[in-house]
C-alpha cells in the first residue's frame, strides 16, 4: 500500500470529520519548491490535495487552487511576520499551526501552534506526520474545548478555506466570554494580520 493509499484510508476511517480537497492537477512544481518528496507525509499532502478540512475548523493546506491560497502562497504571505515558522495549517478562529524552523532553539522541525486565545507560540511536540495522525484521530474537541461556543458549527460550515471568524471582543481578551461574543467571518489574511498587530505591540514572541 502507497503512503497516499495508507493516508486516504485514514481519512476515511477518522472519528472526525473530513474532508478531502483532492488535487485537480497534480504537479511536482510545488515540492520541489518547498524541498519534499511524495516519500513524506508533507509530500505527499502537498502533492495530491488542495486542502484537507478537519471538523470544519481546521485546514490543512495544500497545494491550493487558483481561487484559494496554496501552501507557497501563505507562506510567502506569512514570512513579513515571521521568518522561521513553515505554516502547514490554519484554523477558522485565527490559530496558526506552523513547524518551527529556526524560530525556537527548542522543538525545531515540530508543530507549533499559534494560539488565538493567548497570541503565543506552543509546541505540540508532533512531528508533522503526528499532527495530522492527530487530526484524524485525536481530541479536537477536547484542544478546542475553550475557543468554541455552542452551535459553533452553525457558523462554522459556511467559513470558507481562505475565512476565519473574527471574534470580538478577542480571544485573549479579559473580557471575552466565548458564548455572547460577537461573531463575523472574514478573510483569513484580516485575521492574521489583526493578531500579529497586536503580537507586536503587546511585546509577545519577542
Amino acid at each position: 500500500m502507497s503512503l497516499w493509499n495508507e493516508l486516504e484510508e485514514m481519512f476515511e476511517t477518522s472519528g472526525n470529520s473530513i474532508k478531502v480537497y483532492n488535487a485537480k492537477v497534480k504537479t511536482s512544481g510545488v515540492i520541489e519548491k518547498i524541498g519534499v518528496t511524495t516519500n513524506s507525509v508533507l509530500g505527499c499532502i502537498i502533492y495530491n490535495l488542495e486542502f484537507l478540512l478537519v471538523d470544519n475548523w481546521v485546514r490543512v493546506i495544500g497545494r491550493g487552487n487558483k481561487e484559494k491560497y496554496g501552501i507557497i502562497d501563505f507562506n510567502s504571505y506569512f514570512m513579513k511576520y515571521e521568518k522561521n515558522m513553515f505554516v502547514v495549517a490554519t484554523d477558522v478562529i485565527g490559530g496558526i499551526f506552523a513547524i518551527n524552523q529556526g524560530k525556537y532553539c527548542e522543538d525545531i522541525g515540530k508543530v507549533w501552534y499559534l494560539a488565538p486565545d493567548t497570541l503565543e507560540w506552543e509546541s505540540l511536540s508532533f512531528e508533522y506526520s503526528e499532527f495530522i495522525a492527530w487530526l484524524a484521530q485525536g481530541n479536537i474537541n477536547e484542544f478546542y474545548q475553550s475557543m468554541r461556543w455552542k452551535n459553533w458549527r452553525d457558523l462554522a460550515i459556511n467559513v470558507e478555506i481562505d475565512q476565519g471568524i473574527l471574534i470580538y471582543p478577542f480571544l485573549w481578551s479579559d473580557e471575552i466570554i466565548i458564548q455572547n461574543a460577537t461573531k463575523k467571518i472574514v478573510p483569513f489574511y484580516e485575521l492574521v494580520s489583526i493578531n500579529m498587530e497586536y503580537i507586536s505591540k503587546l511585546g509577545i514572541n519577542d
